[in-house]
């Protein structure tokens, strides 16, 4: 289909035909055009915010999550309080089928008890499938530091803000031979 409306190209789009005057200046997947830019025509184009639209056609990757300390709920707080290390300030728990039920952090994990009786419920949580585009919208809505991905019920990992830069930054193998 034709349109003039770029976002709804990169939306919508498998492959986009960018013209000029009768001119191809570039044709590509939304993801390669958003990564590397054919023209300074291309880059006006797409915009001064071409990094946030590249989240929206850039799917988790599994491989990239970082993995925070994890403990189950039935586990006691000295064994949370073991588990925390000086990278983390909170751990995320997990019930018997490795599905977060929610996070501790280090004051919490203070005192006597289970994990379970002081977790708080984890809000900023998203599917394996979906982009980082979804997963930054997650730790915004809830103003958390990191979001974690599930793939089914089970954890995989989280993202971060570090995490969300190197994954940005990652160049697909077959970007890399694209001008720009």
């Amino acid at each position: 289909f034709v349109t003039h409306d770029i976002d709804e190209a990169i939306k919508l789009g498998d492959r986009i035909a960018i013209m000029n005057a009768g001119r191809l200046e570039q044709y590509d997947t939304p993801a390669a055009i958003l990564a590397k830019p054919a023209s300074d025509l291309v880059i006006d184009l797409l915009g001064p915010d071409r990094g946030l639209k590249r989240l929206s056609v850039t799917p988790i990757d599994l491989n990239a999550l970082e993995g925070p300390p994890v403990v189950h709920a039935d586990d006691s707080l000295a064994e949370a309080r073991r588990v925390l290390d000086s990278r983390w300030d909170r751990i995320i728990v997990l019930d018997g089928n490795d599905k977060p039920v929610g996070e501790l952090d280090r004051d919490a994990s203070a005192g006597d008890g289970r994990v379970g009786d002081r977790a708080r419920p984890l809000e900023a949580l998203i599917g394996a499938n979906r982009t980082l585009y979804d997963a930054f919208s997650q730790m915004l809505i809830h103003q958390a530091s990191w979001v974690a991905v599930v793939d089914g019920d089970r954890f995989r990992g989280v993202l971060t803000p570090e995490s969300f830069v190197a994954a940005i930054q990652r160049v697909p193998a077959e970007l890399e031979g694209a001008r720009r």
